[in-house]
């Protein structure tokens, strides 16, 4: 009998009873192993000092965090925005400063289990001294947008790294100084301000296209000067049958301050704007998720130091559904699909930097307090709010730099695992028996049937006694897993 006939006739779903079938299961798989593979060591794979393969428990749940160098080569980096991709990888574009005063613009992809996919891809070189990156996942492809004293520019990457010509996002904008952009896989929408333009169109505009670039709108007057009022910082997000919302923020008069909302569609109507749920100056959309949209709005703007924070999840017509607030002194704001969040802490202690990470569900219950996640060979460390990212499948990815050296820069991932879960997806159950027993009799033949699993992460799915290692001492918590749940 092999461990496939074992479960041809019931589902072993976590917490299914398997009675007899157990103790046949855990007989079969030693059975299978062999004697001389339950009596060995499995080592793990020995990886550079500079890279870090770990499970690490954050509340309840188990997770993988792989931190590596980035980038690669290593060199001076600087405008570094992280985006998460649909899959639980992540996109990043930057600038090399290698060339200055010439800026190169790169960007690299990476898998959900921190493997680098695409890059570096030079997008372009920019000769102007700004420049405000953003990066958009379009199905397969890729949009990089930036903004300069010279306009605002957008390229579309495609998987296999071809980069099409410069287009203008808009050429009524002569200085954008910050771009957003969404999709809903059907149109791509933008916005950006040109607060320092002193020639009108200023404020927050936008613009709407098709996925390949084609322009659909002409320049859409989202926050645009009204009575001597202006108006920056848009942001938006696509809600059901492509409406979406954007936000911006009024900050003159001092009386009128306060972040905007307005509903907009894919052939360019605008409603009437109207005031967002907090009266806080600062505010952004940032995600939409499967009942709405959700909305963080601050009382200060920069270090956070001693702000106050406010989280809003809204129903599709903008309404509050529920809110929870912070006061804290974080550096960064990260939420997903789900509705969770996450934040990321810039601490100074004694002139040494350090970063931590609170992670919060999709009801606004903490589930872990200031985790500290990196690891030497770096001692201090220090981020910024545009890295940092959270996947829809609740991974986190973070790119952060030891302050002491130049050169010195890494990207974190924090994916969380199902114990046991050797064919990776993110379930342990009767569809886990062969590769596990697979996995703990020929390494070699499980990677070439699972090739998406780096080996670095073998030891840590298989992993169901906390002694690091997939062996035979795994078997019976396996089963055990099987059974009960992981």
């Amino acid at each position: 009998m092999t461990t496939t006939d074992l479960f041809c006739s019931r589902a072993a779903q976590p917490g299914a009873a398997l009675g007899p079938g157990a103790a046949a299961l855990r007989a079969a798989m030693r059975s299978a192993t062999g004697v001389a593979v339950w009596c060995a060591m499995i080592a793990p794979s020995v990886a550079s000092a500079q890279f870090v393969h770990e499970k690490v428990m954050v509340g309840a749940r188990a997770y993988y965090l792989y931190q590596q160098p980035f980038p690669d080569p290593p060199e001076f980096v600087d405008e570094v925005r992280v985006v998460a991709t649909p899959d639980g990888g992540c996109v990043m574009v930057y600038i090399a400063e290698s060339l200055i005063p010439i800026k190169q613009i790169l960007l690299q992809a990476i898998d959900s289990w921190g493997r680098r996919t695409l890059g570096p891809i030079p997008v372009d070189f920019d000769e102007y001294r700004y420049v405000s990156l953003t990066v958009l996942p379009v199905g397969e492809d890729y949009w990089v947008a930036w903004g300069n004293s010279g306009g605002a520019w957008f390229r579309i990457v495609d998987s296999d790294g071809a980069v099409t010509p410069r287009r203008q996002l808009d050429a009524s904008v002569e200085y954008a100084e910050q771009i957003a952009l969404a999709t809903n896989n059907t149109i791509v929408a933008a916005v950006y301000d040109s607060l320092d333009d002193p020639t009108p169109p200023f404020g927050v505009s936008g613009r709407l296209f098709t996925p390949d670039g084609t322009p659909l709108t002409g320049t859409l007057p989202i926050g645009h000067d009204a009575g001597g009022q202006a108006f920056w910082g848009g942001t938006l997000a696509f809600g059901a049958d492509a409406t979406i919302l954007y936000a911006y923020d009024c900050f003159f008069p001092h009386a009128a301050r306060g972040t905007r909302f307005r509903f907009g569609g894919s052939d360019g109507w605008l409603d009437a704007p109207f005031d967002a749920p907090s009266r806080f100056p600062y505010g952004w959309i940032v995600s939409p998720w499967h009942g709405g949209y959700m909305f963080v709005s601050v009382d200060e703007r920069g270090s956070l130091s001693t702000g106050v924070t406010e989280v809003f999840w809204l129903d599709p017509n903008a309404a509050v559904l529920r809110q929870t607030n912070l006061v804290s002194d974080y550096f960064g704001l990260a939420s997903n699909g789900a509705g969770e969040f996450a934040v990321m802490y810039a601490r100074n202690p004694f002139n040494v930097p350090e970063l931590l990470v609170s992670l919060y569900d999709s009801d606004g219950t903490q589930i872990v307090n200031r985790l500290q996640l990196f690891r030497p060979p770096a001692v201090r460390t220090w981020s910024a709010s545009r890295c940092f990212a959270l996947a829809d499948n609740g991974a986190m990815w973070i790119r952060w730099r030891n302050p002491a050296e130049m050169n010195e820069n890494y990207i974190t991932l924090l994916r969380p695992i199902s114990p046991g879960d050797l064919n990776a997806d993110d379930l342990t159950n009767g569809f886990d028996v062969d590769p596990f027993v697979l996995a703990l009799t020929s390494r070699e033949a499980y990677q070439a049937a699972f090739p998406h699993i780096p080996p670095e992460a073998i030891d840590i799915l298989g992993d169901m006694n906390g002694d690091g290692l997939l062996n035979n001492f795994d078997i019976d918590p396996f089963v055990d897993a099987l059974v009960n749940g992981p």
